[in-house]
């Protein structure tokens, strides 16, 4: 019979293992939006000379994250987990520590955009975590989750962890497959007689600002300039969607021909520079990334189809990709 104190080893690994699998995916499902956290933080100790690197920073937090996750649940390299997982705990209590004391107006990005939580929630949850490694690894040698034999561990290591990186490489010119942002699918967009909720302003060359749409149109959004591809996409799609007579906006948070907009607005919009959103009486239905956006064919069926259901089967089928992913490698960590 298992002692208490293997039985609460395993039960501390499999909270510790789920917490930094999960982080870590909801941030690699979101590279852009990783990035943003990053930044908040360079710009915060004053680092932003580094900010050209924001985004691979974020990206390698988030598989560093996963990655701990993994071996956690799998139970292999437990003296080394051990050390690398104590060593990013102290480092995210301190980090937590900071802004609690400081209170700077940004979210601590722990969960991505999927959770927010205050400073002092943050930094209470990291010592938390930090007595879970402890009970976990007070005998590092202590195995996983489930006592399988050796090999076979770092075999399901192996697997988890290229389904990790398959995850990572496939997110990195997609949309997320959840959107967490404040502008995600079946958000309505407020104007400023509705101060509660999201706002899209866009200022026109007129030097009118646009703060509702009305009917049904689509907004072509870039936070960045374009490349020559990325802007052949745009005037394609731009030419099809007039022929059928939908109004079509173009903002950038650079001067540009069509609107003007704030550039993390344009970012919680669409994360993809140069996407397509689709909006219908100010509720937003659709996104496309830029690397993919409709053809005319696609279009008219998008247009064709009631709105909501549109929206229903889309938001349905990005959490049932999402929740495939993570049960499949639960599943082989478990086996």
């Amino acid at each position: 019979m298992k002692s208490w104190r293997s039985v609460s080893a395993g039960v501390a690994t499999f909270i510790l293992g789920a917490l930094f699998l999960f982080s870590g995916t909801v941030k690699l499902m979101d590279p852009v939006g990783a990035g943003l956290v990053v930044g908040e933080y360079l710009s915060f100790f004053h680092l932003g000379f580094l900010k050209f690197a924001a985004n691979p920073m974020g990206v390698g937090v988030a598989l560093l994250e996963s990655m701990v996750g993994v071996a956690l649940l799998c139970g292999v390299w437990r003296k080394v987990v051990w050390a690398v997982t104590g060593a990013m705990m102290a480092f995210f209590t301190v980090l937590t520590l900071i802004l609690l004391v400081f209170n700077p107006s940004m979210d601590c990005g722990c969960f991505g955009e999927a959770v927010h939580l205050t400073h002092l929630q943050s930094f209470l949850k990291n010592v938390a975590i930090l007595g879970l490694w402890s009970l976990t690894f007070k005998d590092p040698g202590l195995s996983g989750v489930f006592p399988l034999p050796e090999k076979w561990r770092y075999v399901i290591f192996g697997v988890d962890a290229l389904a990790v990186l398959v995850f990572a490489s496939l997110s990195t010119g997609r949309l997320p497959l959840v959107d967490y942002t404040d502008m995600a699918p079946g958000v309505e967009l407020f104007s400023y007689d509705n101060p509660d909720g999201p706002i899209l302003s866009m200022l026109g060359e007129d030097d009118e600002y646009v703060d509702e749409i009305e009917g049904r149109a689509m907004v072509l959004s870039s936070y960045s300039k374009l490349n020559p591809r990325q802007s052949d996409r745009i005037e394609r799609f731009g030419k099809d969607a007039a022929e059928m007579g939908i109004e079509v906006y173009r903002v950038a948070s650079y001067p540009s021909f069509g609107y003007m907009g704030d550039r993390r607005a344009l970012m919680s919009l669409n994360r993809s520079n140069g996407g397509l959103t689709y909006i219908e009486d100010g509720q937003i239905v659709a996104k496309w990334h830029n690397s993919s956006l409709p053809d005319s064919a696609e279009l008219a069926e998008v247009l064709a189809a009631d709105s909501q259901q549109l929206l229903g089967e889309r938001l349905e089928e990005g959490k049932r990709h999402l929740q495939i992913f993570l049960f499949a490698v639960f599943a082989l960590t478990l086996i």
